[in-house]
């Protein structure tokens, strides 16, 4: 069964998708380049997204990295252990005085319990930081603790996601977060 639909986004092109069992990027009419430049337009699928993986333990980072590898999109992880290197490179500081070097992040994805700044400690910093309060914050934790999850969302984290045990169960909920805040999503422009 093949299908047509017609998407017009508030602020952007219409978008026109047709999608069958089987959906390859011919079946995908983009915009022409002109109409994609236009303000709201949402980068294409194909375009490298930036995550900032901001987790302390080495064994979370390899599996959100290789989760992550498992995605049709293309994508820069950049990975960092703590909330004070996360703010050395979010505000181009330190090692990351290079801003080319450190490219703004389309999504963070937050441990919530680390060394020097917590999880909670960061976010509240980001939320509150006119440059860099629109940066969608996902919370990856193993607390499922209902005050935890509150206080996230009330400092303005995005979404809280909780770390599932099992790999395969894993690596859905990476991709799930990363097809959502990476493909659905229409973030404002910095």
């Amino acid at each position: 069964m093949t299908f047509s639909n017609s998407i017009q986004g508030t602020r952007g092109p219409t978008l026109v998708v047709a999608a069958s069992a089987a959906v390859d990027e011919s079946t995908i009419q983009t915009p022409d380049t002109e109409a994609a430049s236009a303000p709201g337009w949402r980068r294409d699928a194909r375009q490298k997204g930036v995550i900032l993986l901001i987790e302390d333990d080495h064994g979370d980072q390899l599996l959100t990295c290789e989760a992550l590898s498992e995605s049709a999109l293309a994508h820069q992880i950049v990975v960092v252990s703590d909330g004070e290197e996360a703010l050395e490179y979010l505000h181009h500081t330190g090692r990351y005085g290079d801003a080319a070097k450190a490219p703004r992040p389309d999504l963070i994805l937050l441990d919530l319990n680390m060394p020097k700044i917590n999880g909670r400690q960061l976010a509240a910093k980001l939320k509150g930081d006119a440059e860099l309060k629109t940066i969608p914050i996902v919370v990856l934790s193993t607390s499922d603790y209902h005050d935890d999850v509150a206080h996230c969302y009330k400092i303005g984290v995005n979404s809280y996601v909780h770390k599932p045990t099992n790999y395969d169960d894993f690596v859905a909920t990476i991709n799930a977060v990363e097809h959502y805040w990476l493909r659905v999503v229409q973030p404002p422009r910095p």
